[in-house]
Parts: C-alpha cells; sequence; structure tokens
C-alpha cells in the first residue's frame, strides 16, 4: 500500500511541479539573457552574477544568476527527482 500512497502524492503534485518548473525555465533564460548583455556591456563576471540576480525575473527570493544555476544543475544531475529549493520558495511569501 505505501507505493500506492507514493503514486498518490506525486500524481497530485506534479501539475504544480510543472508549472513550477516552467516558472523557473523562464527565469533562466530571462537571467541568462540579462547575464550575456551584461557582459557584452564589458561588465566584471561578478557585478553580472550580482546584478542579474533571482528578484528581477518575479521569484520572491534574491539568488545570484550563477547560484541559481548552479542549483538547477544539481536538481537536473540527481539520479532522483528532488524538490528544488527554489520550488519551495515560490510557494512561500516574501518575508
Amino acid at each position: 500500500m505505501h507505493g500506492y500512497v507514493v503514486a498518490i502524492i506525486v500524481a497530485v503534485s506534479s501539475p504544480t511541479l510543472a508549472a513550477d518548473r516552467v516558472l523557473l525555465d523562464q527565469c533562466e533564460k530571462q537571467l541568462a539573457a540579462c547575464y550575456g548583455n551584461c557582459k557584452a556591456q564589458s561588465n566584471a563576471s561578478g557585478r553580472c552574477n550580482e546584478q542579474c540576480s533571482t528578484d528581477k525575473c518575479g521569484l520572491p527570493w534574491r539568488e545570484s544568476y550563477g547560484a541559481f544555476v548552479d542549483r538547477r544543475i544539481e536538481e537536473n544531475a540527481a539520479p532522483v527527482p528532488t524538490a528544488f529549493i527554489g520550488l519551495q520558495r515560490i510557494k512561500r511569501k516574501p518575508q
């Protein structure tokens, strides 16, 4: 019976996770463009990394572009699906 409980939880939460993933994917694209434009203006990498942060794409927390991308890479490389910390943050109100 334990397996059924897991399947039900996954089935119920999948649409929410898919919507969250879409938002994170859009944010990643937007921040990559921001970073590329910043670097094209001969700005230092560190400055562009901080300037192109998650609060620029509507996420309710501030994280540098590099930290955000690192988390996405870790999530995608995990052998089993994991809950991206950002998914939990999206669902909470900003403080």
